[in-house]
């Protein structure tokens, strides 16, 4: 889910624009002299005239109580649901006669071959996705037990286990968010915006159509 940030990433001006990485931000603050970021490691970045929180509400909502309560309030308001997501590359490939399906019995809601998408590299990679009220009672289960689970349910969906050559397995606290009907949130006053695939519509889609409204709105200016 990456490509489309890298893509973006490789057109900024790097002689006008800073790039942290691995940088987890845990606390915003405002004052007279603008916004400042504290990150994990302690480190504090300061004087910026303009904030873009665009993380989903689940982490937007603690960043944001303390300098924006109403927007956090608003964040808060936001409920979804969790997912365990598995990756799993077969031994031995072979044609299971669908790309793609969705499972109506189970732990499971979900399944692709991500392989057969145009670009990727050849061979069979089966993504696996857990049903949400399945994730939500398994969310503190350890990954290689809940991926042992979504295997053995993959093998009974198929008729027969398909030994994996390697698996992945990924918790998504923060997979389906019912999203707001907001397209975006802003406090104009302070320049603080806060979009993401909560805001305005799910998925990837979603995401993109938040971001391109909160973008226009900053950049209407005041």
């Amino acid at each position: 889910m990456n490509a489309l940030p890298k893509l973006l990433l490789a057109e900024l001006d790097r002689e006008r624009t800073t790039v942290e990485l691995h940088t987890r931000i845990e606390a915003i603050a405002h004052d007279e002299r603008g916004w400042s970021l504290t990150c994990s490691a302690g480190r504090r970045f300061a004087g910026f005239d303009g904030l873009v929180v665009n993380v989903p509400a689940g982490q937007a909502t603690p960043l944001l109580a303390g300098c924006a309560p109403q927007l956090a309030e608003r964040a808060a308001s936001c409920v979804g649901e969790p997912c365990w997501a598995v990756l799993v590359r077969p031994e031995t490939p072979r044609d299971l006669g669908f790309d793609a399906a969705f499972v109506d019995a189970g732990p499971l809601a979900w399944v692709a071959d991500t392989g057969s998408k145009p670009g990727r590299p050849a061979g069979p990679a089966w993504v696996l996705h857990s049903r949400g009220e399945w994730a939500r009672a398994q969310l503190e289960t350890p990954a290689d037990s809940v991926g042992r689970q979504l295997l053995a349910a993959w093998a009974e969906l198929v008729g027969e286990p398909l030994a994996p050559a390697f698996v992945q397995v990924h918790r998504w606290r923060f997979a389906k968010p019912e999203p707001l009907p907001e397209l975006h949130l802003f406090d104009a006053d302070r320049k603080l915006g806060v979009c993401g695939d909560w805001c305005g519509g799910p998925r990837v889609e979603g995401a993109v159509t938040s971001g391109r409204s909160l973008a226009a709105t900053l950049l209407a200016g005041p």
